[in-house]
């Protein structure tokens, strides 16, 4: 799947971190996506080599109209591209919307993720 046209930005912080037994870890973002409005989505990474892993998002969106919709991700792709900074890439499917194309950067001293998401062709 390929990215198109840019359709918006993305701007979360932080609220929760969870180590799990089983290696992965759980973080909890909330902020906006444009045209979409106020977004909580629950991240759990794999870390692989210490460098790069994958991840699977589960949000849920409070669209600007007041309706709500859910939104999901697999196997996303994250890698480090320096300290504390980290490069994000998946295709996000938004029950309603369809699926798009989200590109991102973590800075992860501040417990920031920003980034666009585009139409995915």
């Amino acid at each position: 799947m390929k990215k198109g046209k840019q359709l918006g930005e993305y701007s979360f912080r932080v609220t929760s971190f969870r180590a799990r037994e089983d290696g992965k870890l759980d973080v909890t973002w909330e902020g906006n996506v444009t045209s979409f409005g106020f977004v909580i989505c629950t991240m759990t990474c794999v870390i692989e080599d210490g460098k790069s892993g994958q991840y699977d998002l589960h949000e849920f969106a409070y669209l600007d109209d007041g309706r709500i919709t859910s939104a999901s991700a697999e196997e996303g792709k994250y890698e480090s591209i320096g300290k504390f900074r980290w490069s994000t890439a998946s295709a996000v499917k938004v029950n309603g919307f369809g699926t798009f194309i989200e590109e991102g950067v973590m800075e992860l001293a501040a417990r920031t993720w920003t980034g666009k998401f585009y139409e995915a062709v």
